[in-house]
């Protein structure tokens, strides 16, 4: 599978996680039927991804989404908690790559009031969109 035919594989997979999320339902599953853990599995069998590349593939996609504000801050903050549990179980002993992290830790700003914050800020906005926005600065091509 090429890389465009894995973003479209992906950006499918999350558009049906999208479809099944219920906001504001915590973990361990917030999308009903079928987790992520077993889409991500999937996608490593349909294709020659290592586990790291399909991480980074998910994040390139939430963040491409959130950034363009065509998937909600709950949605790719659910599915990004579930790829970090994923990809930090002992099994196969998996890194967490760069780009996964950056964005993991950019949605994990965004789940909390920060010190100093005003009642009325939306850290998911303040931080989350900001830092969004910049990863995709670096990242996009064309």
């Amino acid at each position: 599978m090429d890389e465009s035919a894995v973003e479209l594989r992906v950006r499918a997979i999350v558009e049906g996680l999208a479809e099944r999320h219920v906001p504001g339902l915590d973990v361990p599953e917030p999308f009903g039927e079928g987790s992520v853990w077993e889409e991500i599995d999937d996608l490593l069998s349909e294709t020659d991804l290592s586990p790291e590349e399909a991480c980074d593939a998910f994040a390139a996609e939430l963040a491409a989404g959130f950034g363009d504000s065509r998937l909600s801050y709950d949605l790719c903050d659910a599915v990004v908690n579930a790829l970090f549990a994923w990809i930090t179980t002992d099994k196969d002993h998996r890194t967490i790559p760069a780009s996964f992290w950056e964005v993991f830790n950019a949605f994990d700003e965004g789940e909390y009031r920060h010190p100093g914050d005003a009642d009325d800020v939306d850290p998911s906005e303040k931080y989350t969109r900001t830092q969004i926005r910049d990863f995709l600065s670096r990242t996009r091509t064309g």
